[in-house]
Formats: structure tokens, C-alpha cells, sequence
């Protein structure tokens, strides 16, 4: 099915059909049998350019206005998609631990994405783009979102574009660090070590009955803190000194603000709000757990396990 699955772009679907014949062949493929990973990868890639050269296609169709805008715009998208794409590649080669993955060329092809956003010459050209009084209203609306991207990204202090590249470096060498650990837990009746990923351990505490099974799976986890963890606070503390070169709090602020246009400190009055309102309905499930399930049932390694349903485990076994 997949194989064939790039025609459906060429016969000009809408995105919103595109996706639903993927969602009904993965479906027809699950019936029976389980997908390989190759396959759902390769699913996975022919969605993405179907999806991506639709988008493209419908967006240069349907934006009004002065054409050499719309021309801009899109070169621009191409650009950008280059440099996103590389360096999501290289990213998920490195998370999925593949071959010929390298942890330089994750550190290269983010290095240059970032370059791409926070070249004052994209800002510039997007700028004087707005200047003009004939826009289109989604012309004028999507060079908005632009310029507003790459303001986000712009660092003018070479020693905060320095730390910025030395933050990519230290975050693929720690990536590729990752990948590299012997993950997995113990079977508490063989005392055996049992290879497994991140996924298939949070998948056993949901629906292993054993609840030795379950801790040894939770420690499993536990296990990738201390690995990651002096390698990890460096990054943390050149993040915070990055932000705090840039005029914010530290990292979090800077990325909120990035992201939503307001701060942390006014993020935090909205989820302190927020908890306060709903810890009521918070400690009556845990106590309503407690009572169905026994208090053991709040214990980290029992409590996906006690808040699964039966059908939910069932499928999960399909695949563990």
C-alpha cells in the first residue's frame, strides 16, 4: 500500500483526504499483522511529501495579491524547507539511533537551520516586503508570521551566536551518548538483563501483571536520569546563559516568550491558577484509586498500570 502511496499527490487530493486514505491503508495493513518498522518509517516519509507538496501547491494556488509577493514567499518556504528538512533528518536518524547516523552532522545541520532564522537579511527582506500597500490580507498575514519567526531568532551579540553553535554540538554529542546506552530492566524471577527501549518499558508498567516486572521496567527508566545527567546540567546552564545574554530570565522565559509573546512569570500566574483550581479533582481520583485498587496503586511503577483499561493492556500486548 505504501509503496504506492506518492500517486495520491500527483492526483491532486486535498490534504484532508490525503490522510484519511493513509489513516484506512494503515488500518487494512493492521489487520493480521504487525507493520515493520521500515514500513511505517517509509508510510511515514510518503505522507510528508505528499502532505508537504500539496501544501506548497494549494498555498501558491490560493494566496491573492501581487504575484512577485506570493513568488517571495515561496522562495523563502523553499529555503527554509531545505534546512528544516536536513536537519530533521539527521535529527531523527540520531534519535532512532539508525545507520550511518552521526552526531557532527546533527550538530552541522541544526548549526545551519539556525543560521537560516537568524540571518538579519531574511528579516530585512521580509520587512521591506510589508512595506507595500497593495498586500493581500493573507499575504500580509503570513509575512507577519515571518517576520515574526525570525525576529524570535535573531541573536545580534557574537558571543551569544557562539554559545548557540556550542549548544548544538553538546546537544547532538549527548543525542548520540543516548542512543548508545544498554537500556532495559530485569526480569525479577531469572535475574536476567532484557534489552528494552524507553517505549517498551513504559508499555510493560502499563500492562505487565507482575508487579516486580513493573518496578524493574520504572528503575529501567529511571536509570537514562543519572546517565544523561552531568552532560545534561551543562547544556541546561548554557541555555540559561544564552537567554540571560539575550536580555530573559533564563531558557524557559525565552523560549515562552518566543513562542506564546508573554513571559514565564506570567505563564506560571496562569498554571498556578489553573492547579489550584483543579487540585481538588486531583487528590479525589488519587483517592478514589487508592480505595479501587489499594494504596499500592499510587505507587510511580503501579499507576498507568492500575489507570489502564483492560482493552487498552490487550492491544498493548499486541506489541510488546
Amino acid at each position: 500500500h505504501f509503496r504506492n502511496y506518492p500517486s495520491l499527490a500527483a492526483q491532486r487530493h486535498s490534504e484532508h483526504d490525503v490522510l484519511i486514505k493513509w489513516t484506512m491503508l494503515m488500518t487494512r495493513s493492521l489487520q493480521g499483522k504487525a507493520l515493520s518498522t521500515r514500513l511505517v518509517r517509509e508510510a511515514h516519509i510518503h505522507v510528508a511529501k505528499a502532505t508537504a507538496g500539496i501544501r506548497q501547491t494549494e498555498m501558491v494556488n490560493k494566496l491573492e495579491g501581487p504575484s512577485e509577493v506570493t513568488a517571495f514567499i515561496e522562495n523563502l518556504s523553499v529555503k527554509y524547507e531545505k534546512v528544516h528538512k536536513s536537519f530533521e533528518d539527521n535529527f531523527w536518524a540520531t534519535k532512532m539511533n539508525l545507520k550511518g547516523c552521526s552526531s557532527d552532522a546533527l550538530a552541522k545541520t541544526k548549526t545551519n537551520y539556525d543560521n537560516f532564522l537568524s540571518d538579519p537579511a531574511n528579516l530585512k527582506a521580509v520587512k521591506e516586503q510589508l512595506q507595500r500597500s497593495d498586500l493581500s490580507p493573507d499575504q500580509h498575514k503570513v509575512l507577519g508570521v515571518l517576520e515574526r519567526t525570525f525576529k524570535c531568532y535573531i541573536t545580534e551579540d557574537p558571543a551569544a551566536s557562539q554559545l548557540k553553535e556550542s549548544l548544538n554540538e553538546q546537544e547532538a554529542k549527548l543525542a548520540a551518548a543516548r542512543n548508545t546506552m544498554k537500556l532495559g530492566y530485569t526480569d525479577p524471577e531469572t535475574g536476567s538483563f532484557t534489552p528494552a527501549s524507553s517505549v517498551q518499558l513504559r508499555n510493560l508498567m502499563r500492562v505487565a501483571d507482575n508487579e516486580a516486572v513493573r518496578k524493574s521496567a520504572y528503575e529501567g527508566l529511571r536509570s537514562v536520569g543519572p546517565f544523561v545527567c552531568e552532560a545534561f546540567l551543562k547544556i541546561v546552564k548554557d541555555r540559561n546563559k544564552l537567554a540571560r545574554l539575550l536580555g530573559y530570565q533564563d531558557f524557559y522565559d525565552m523560549k515562552v516568550t518566543a513562542a506564546e509573546g508573554f513571559g514565564k512569570a506570567r505563564l506560571f500566574e496562569m498554571l498556578d491558577d489553573l492547579e489550584v483550581k483543579t487540585r481538588s479533582i486531583m487528590e479525589t481520583a488519587r483517592e478514589r484509586l487508592a480505595t479501587e485498587k489499594g494504596p499500592a496503586a499510587l505507587e510511580p511503577h503501579n499507576q498507568s498500570h492500575a489507570l489502564a483499561g483492560r482493552q487498552a493492556i490487550w492491544h498493548l500486548r499486541l506489541w510488546c
